[in-house]
């Protein structure tokens, strides 16, 4: 099987980058799979995380230019992120089955992740367009807009690398943010200061590269949204779900625990669940109800519901 992924931008890391390195990395381990090629719509897009992947994985991007347009390869399966590669794809003169084509879609706000909807492509109406979403909320979305069906298969987690056997401390000595937001980073800063944790965090602007997954396992805590979420669970953490983000602001879930995690899964965790104001106060509280309990529910959740091997088959049994 020859299998195509589609990414609008791969320039720097976030997470439609990473999902796509560890959909590549996965799928080129499988028997059934022959080949990945990987496509973006224009050159100014490569970057950080297109050279990651060829260094890593062996797999080179490709930007839709005349000379990979006009290959002899046929595609058995499309995984196309963003409706502007679905764009390119969809009039481009690449080989690929008409039949197994499908939009990767992760939100609700962006415009590159709304559905490339039947409407644009008229002149190639034997194209089916099929839609996995990373999460309920974003199905019933594009339901609810544009009448369009979508399937649901969450985000994935490469347990070779989010793992860890080291359990988390009695009493938390260690907060690590995955957060951009300087002055959400500040708030969290001064509570720890408070607590008398120690506060680190991830910064893609200062260093694009970085791995994550020794400070997640070298923490008690780890305060993320979306992806980072997943990965902490994996690693079984204490999660709090909480981050400031241009589109949404300021926005909360609290601590995953077995209570909860169903409807912060809904949304992805992405804050919009309870949609608390990460206030100091908030925090703070969330961070007073640290218990081991906790991370071990999450640990246990993750490894039986975002395993990577296991989202990448639900998306392979799709094919027809």
């Amino acid at each position: 099987m020859n299998i195509l992924i589609g990414q609008n931008h791969l320039h720097y890391i976030g997470g439609t980058e990473k999902y796509t390195y560890d959909l590549v990395k996965e799928l080129i381990s499988r028997k059934e799979v022959d080949n990945v090629s990987l496509i973006i719509p224009h050159s100014m897009y490569l970057g950080v995380m297109s050279d990651k992947i060829e260094k890593d994985l062996g797999v080179k991007t490709n930007y839709i230019s005349k000379e990979f347009m006009n290959g002899e390869k046929k595609f058995d399966m499309c995984l196309i992120n963003h409706n502007t590669t679905m764009d390119r794809l969809i009039h481009s003169k690449i080989h690929y089955d008409k039949n197994n084509v499908f939009q990767i879609i992760h939100g609700t706000t962006p415009g590159v992740e709304q559905p490339y909807l039947p409407l644009h492509f008229a002149k190639n109406k034997d194209v089916k367009i099929q839609y996995i979403t990373i999460s309920q909320e974003i199905s019933d979305y594009i339901k609810n807009t544009y009448n369009l069906k979508g399937i649901v298969v969450n985000n994935g987690v490469d347990t070779d690398v989010f793992n860890s056997k080291k359990e988390i401390n009695e009493v938390p000595k260690k907060l690590f943010s995955l957060s951009q937001s300087k002055d959400f980073n500040a708030r969290l800063h001064i509570i720890c200061k408070k607590l008398d944790i120690k506060f680190s965090c991830a910064n893609k602007w200062v260093n694009a590269q970085q791995d994550v997954s020794e400070d997640i396992k070298d923490s008690d805590i780890v305060v993320s949204l979306g992806r980072g979420v997943y990965e902490s669970m994996m690693c079984g953490r204490y999660v709090i779900v909480a981050d400031e983000r241009s589109y949404q602001g300021g926005l909360s879930d609290g601590s995953v625990n077995k209570d909860n995690i169903d409807k912060m899964m809904y949304s992805n965790c992405s804050g919009r669940a309870y949609m608390f104001k990460p206030t100091i106060l908030h925090i703070k509280g969330e961070i007073e109800k640290y218990n081991k309990k906790d991370a071990n529910f999450n640990k246990e959740y993750a490894i039986k519901n975002l395993n990577i091997k296991n989202q990448v088959s639900k998306i392979l049994e799709l094919k027809k």
